[in-house]
């Protein structure tokens, strides 16, 4: 599994070496050796590489939005599948936590992990659930 580190964590102005670099974010040189390898541009010296600060902030953040998955209407990102997935419509459950809000739940038809699914009652149908959900608890929709 992919690990997110923060990319603020380097500073701008600052190089490190690849020790450095790896206590930074806690992990090993052999990690921060495969960046380079991946793609992480360093700066030749004499010396050992340098990694400068802007380049492992934009370096890590390019990753980070190269992972997001945007979830279409009628789909539920589940965690152990880690894809969007549409769920059976006779799991779909809406838990009503307030009127203009409440959660979804249904199960993922793949791996039959429970997914949830934060939701505005007024874009129910826009996020593509409008008839499927069926209510359960909570405080009544307006």
């Amino acid at each position: 599994m992919a690990k997110s580190y923060n990319p603020r964590r380097a500073k701008l102005h600052r190089s490190y070496t690849v020790a450095e670099a790896a206590g930074l974010f806690g992990i090993t040189r052999a990690a921060v050796r495969a960046w380079i390898k991946a793609g992480l541009p360093v700066v030749e010296t004499s010396g050992p590489n340098l990694i400068l600060g802007g380049d492992l902030q934009a370096f890590l953040t390019k990753r980070q939005v190269a992972r997001l998955r945007k979830c279409p209407p009628g789909t539920i990102y589940c965690l152990r599948c880690r894809e969007p997935r549409r769920p059976d419509p006779e799991t779909i459950v809406l838990i009503a936590l307030k009127p203009t809000s409440g959660n979804l739940r249904a199960q993922c038809p793949a791996c039959d992990a429970t997914l949830y699914r934060r939701v505005t009652m007024s874009k129910l149908d826009q996020a593509g659930f409008g008839g499927a959900a069926r209510q359960a608890g909570g405080a009544a929709p307006s």
